[in-house]
């Protein structure tokens, strides 16, 4: 099928978590490593021209007087990180 055809991701991750109270059934956490996941992200070819870093408004009119606020990076607060 196509699904194989897909490049493959980072690895799932499982590991069993202790606890002090009785459980019908070991506690597992799945997890990914998450640079890993950037990794993936950014060498995957379908993405490179869609991620974007840089912080931008993005106006509703062209007189500039409405913002419009649709991600991270149109809000105020990645102009106070940059």
């Amino acid at each position: 099928s196509c699904a194989e055809m897909l490049p493959s991701g980072p690895t799932w991750k499982c590991q069993t978590i202790p606890s002090i109270h009785p459980t019908k059934s070991p506690i597992q956490l799945f997890w990914r490593n998450p640079m890993e996941c950037l990794e993936s992200l950014f060498s995957n070819p379908l993405f490179h021209d869609k991620l974007d870093f840089i912080p931008h408004h993005i106006y509703k009119t062209a007189e500039q007087l409405l913002y419009v606020y649709s991600e991270w990076l149109t809000g105020d607060s990645t102009w106070k990180c940059k």
